[in-house]
Parts: structure tokens; C-alpha cells; sequence
């Protein structure tokens, strides 16, 4: 069953990778198969640390890195994102949301939020993740089995 979000889906700097972006029309979803159910969603949450951050002529590219991937973020400096910048640096925690997007078949994030973190958050955070799957999953669950029943 795939469940298309409409919502900011946590995830792991690891699954955000090419072979999980579906591309349709001008719009690429992050699909996440989890527990016999595909995620699909645009709007991203994941943690990690900042391995780099190279500033451009018009943005700031950010590659976020845990368990050994990564991801670019990019962040243009008309957007809100790009005033909580200040103070990060290269080995810093931090916490990202924003929307998914591709260009030349390089995935990036665009951020609408970027905020530094105690490195304690990350192990959290992957916490969460697990628990708010698995209720994600129940809850499709029980939807499913009441549909049934009708």
C-alpha cells in the first residue's frame, strides 16, 4: 500500500537517496518502503552533521551528513532559511525541514528550516522516527481493517 503524505516525514539522511526519488511531472517524492507500506511525500525532516558548507554567488550548499551518507541542502539567501545560518559550522548538529527537490539529477533540500542542535538530539530524533512509523503504520492499519469491514 502507498500512502501519499502531505506532511513533513521524518527521515534518515540515508534514505534520501536517487534510487527513492520518483519524479512526476515537475514535483519528486522521497519514497520510503516501511513495515509492507511506501511513504511519498515532498516535505522532509532529518538531522545530521554539517560536513560543508560552500557559499555560491546565489546560495549556500550545505552537505549534511550521518551514518555515512549525505545530502545536499541549499539555501537561497531570499528565504527565511537562510537567517538561521548564522552560527552553524562545519561539525554542527543540525535539524532540517523543507521540501524535496532535484535539479540537474542532484538532489537537494530546500529548506524552510534550518536550526542547530545538541548532537544528543540526533540519537533522539532517530528515536522518534521508529515511533512515529510504527503509529503511522497502526493507525493505516486500523483504517484499512474498518474499510474492510464495510
Amino acid at each position: 500500500m502507498e500512502i501519499v503524505l502531505d506532511a513533513y516525514l521524518k527521515v534518515r539522511v540515508s534514505e534520501i537517496t536517487p534510487k527513492n526519488i520518483v519524479g512526476e511531472g515537475p514535483n519528486y517524492y522521497l519514497v520510503v518502503d516501511w513495515g509492507g507500506l511506501r511513504l511519498r511525500t515532498r516535505k522532509v525532516c532529518t538531522v545530521g552533521f554539517v560536513e560543508s558548507m560552500n557559499e555560491g554567488r546565489r546560495f549556500v550548499d550545505i552537505v549534511l551528513s550521518h551514518e555515512d551518507a549525505s545530502v545536499l541542502v541549499r539555501v537561497w539567501p531570499d528565504r527565511p532559511a537562510s537567517e538561521n545560518l548564522i552560527g552553524i559550522l562545519a561539525g554542527d548538529a543540525v535539524k532540517v525541514l523543507g521540501m524535496l527537490r532535484v535539479f540537474r539529477e542532484q538532489v537537494y533540500i530546500s529548506p524552510l528550516i534550518v536550526r542547530k542542535v545538541r548532537p544528543e538530539y540526533i540519537s533522539e530524533f532517530l528515536e522518534r522516527l521508529s515511533r512515529d512509523r510504527e503509529v503511522i503504520f497502526a493507525s493505516l492499519a486500523r483504517r484499512v481493517a474498518a474499510e474492510e469491514t464495510r
